[in-house]
């Protein structure tokens, strides 16, 4: 199990990278990932600090949809 801060950092590092190829274009973007790790991501996204627990709950399978503009 990976460490909160951990996964937020990665989670900065991914949404870095993400945003510098895809910010100033009209690309949509895929983002495969498990749970926690998706929480992170879409919590550093929506520049909300850690909480000490999974802020956003993603199932198996689960769909999430962020549009950034």
């Amino acid at each position: 199990m990976e460490e909160e801060a951990a996964a937020y950092n990665r989670a900065k590092a991914a949404a870095r990278e993400l945003l510098s190829l895809h910010v100033s274009t009209e690309d949509r973007v895929a983002v495969v990932t498990h749970g926690l790790f998706g929480s992170a991501m879409i919590s550093v996204l929506l520049g909300a600090p850690p909480c000490g627990y999974k802020r956003f709950l993603m199932d198996n399978g689960a769909v999430s949809l962020l549009e950034i503009t």
